[in-house]
């Protein structure tokens, strides 16, 4: 009679184990293995050195057109003259369905994923967060990020803003509020929030990012307090009686908050990222007459509009709104507020030689103007205050004066 041989019940177990190893370690392997294709797929290496070139990500948040598109031209331009085309990547958020001209520096910019947004709306942090998270899973070498809106210019040469952008700490105006987290009924949905009130346009890290957009969590938790609360459904019931609005039901159309100026800014605090953020924001912003505060340097900093709650469903005021700049403002007093928050140097900047130089190993802070004849800028290790980068509104017709007073050798070229 033949026997049949079964294996002992401790055998088994130990063999069933060193399998569930096995296969563990394996499938280990294939996600590393997956990850390094990824990693090389999305990066940018230098042949030579081997050396990945870290990117400043610019997300723009516009409706179709950028305004100011001539301007980053030159801009972008200027950097890749300069051997630093990648040294920036480009991501834009226009609404569903636009798409760039062939001609404009931001064709093929578009994120694939997108929303309709309707301005202080949740639809606004709803984009943010899709840009954001466009940027953040595209490329492994995305390691900043920077909100842009169509209106906003930037205020130095790229070489200058890359440098300063990469070696400062994020930027994110932040202010305490009072905590109106019982006004909009935040503590219902997530009773330890740590209420904050800034402006949107911010600069943040990779790690950072990760916090804010790389999942639906903190985006679901806003949209519930946005939408779904009691004092949510009254609000919106209110703005239907007294302005008889068709889509007065509608979370996205209508609003009891700027949610977007609460949402990088809750979400850094509540995650304690505070201690790591500069407590400004990266772009330069004002409210009210610009003619006022530039006759009158005393008062640049205290024309910012009002961070404490508004009531929204009254008539919109002049100052709610950032300033914009008519041609006639564009000139040395704005300019020279602009950049009042740095120390400047009149030394030029050392030129790069190679194209995996590292920027930030300059160690260097605060931005200097430039003259027409040699836009350079330079970095001061003294610096006691930070930089702001962008500067915003400009509209159409303040563009061709706006690249005539920074960046005149591009009018030049393009006549």
């Amino acid at each position: 009679m033949r026997r049949s041989f079964v294996r002992p019940m401790h055998k088994r177990r130990r063999w069933r184990g060193s399998r569930i190893v096995c296969s563990a370690i394996a499938l280990s392997v294939s996600v590393w293995c997956f990850a390094i294709r990824l990693y090389f797929r999305s990066g940018t290496t230098n042949k030579n050195n081997k050396k990945a070139i870290e990117r400043l990500a610019f997300l723009f948040l516009v409706r179709d057109e950028v305004t100011t598109s001539l301007i980053w031209e030159a801009f972008f331009t200027e950097a890749k003259v300069n051997g630093m085309g990648a040294y920036f990547s480009i991501y834009t958020h226009p609404r569903p369905g636009y798409q760039y001209d062939v001609t404009s520096i931001f064709y093929k910019t578009e994120i694939l994923n997108r929303t309709q947004v309707t301005w202080g709306a949740i639809s606004v942090v709803r984009a943010e967060v899709l840009l954001l998270r466009a940027a953040l899973f595209d490329n492994v070498l995305n390691t900043r990020f920077i909100l842009v809106s169509e209106k906003c210019a930037p205020l130095h040469p790229f070489g200058c803003f890359y440098e300063y952008a990469m070696s400062a700490p994020a930027l994110v105006a932040s202010w305490h509020s009072d905590d109106r987290r019982s006004l909009y009924d935040f503590s219902q949905i997530y009773p330890h929030i740590q209420w904050r009130k800034g402006h949107q346009w911010v600069l943040l890290t990779r790690i950072q990012v990760q916090v804010v957009a790389a999942n639906d969590y903190w985006y679901n938790t806003f949209y519930k307090a946005h939408a779904s609360t009691p004092i949510a459904a009254e609000f919106r019931q209110q703005f239907k009686h007294k302005f008889h609005h068709s889509k007065a039901k509608d979370p996205d159309f209508i609003h009891h908050n700027f949610a977007d100026e609460h949402f990088v800014q809750s979400i850094l605090a509540t995650e304690h990222f505070e201690h790591t953020i500069y407590p400004m924001s990266p772009t330069f912003i004002r409210f009210g007459n610009p003619d006022h505060f530039l006759q009158n340097t005393n008062h640049i900093h205290r024309r910012r509009r009002r961070l404490s709650a508004l009531d929204i469903t009254k008539k919109m005021k002049k100052d709610w709104r950032a300033t914009t700049y008519q041609p006639r403002h564009i000139g040395k007093p704005l300019l020279d507020q602009a950049r009042a928050l740095c120390r400047l140097e009149s030394k030029p900047m050392i030129p790069r030689t190679k194209a995996d130089d590292d920027p930030r190993s300059q160690k260097r802070f605060g931005v200097a103007p430039w003259s027409q004849s040699s836009p350079q800028c330079t970095f001061s290790t003294t610096a006691t205050t930070l930089c702001y980068l962008l500067i915003r509104k400009i509209p159409q017709e303040t563009v061709l004066p706006y690249l005539n007073a920074l960046w005149p050798h591009f009018l030049l070229n393009s006549t």
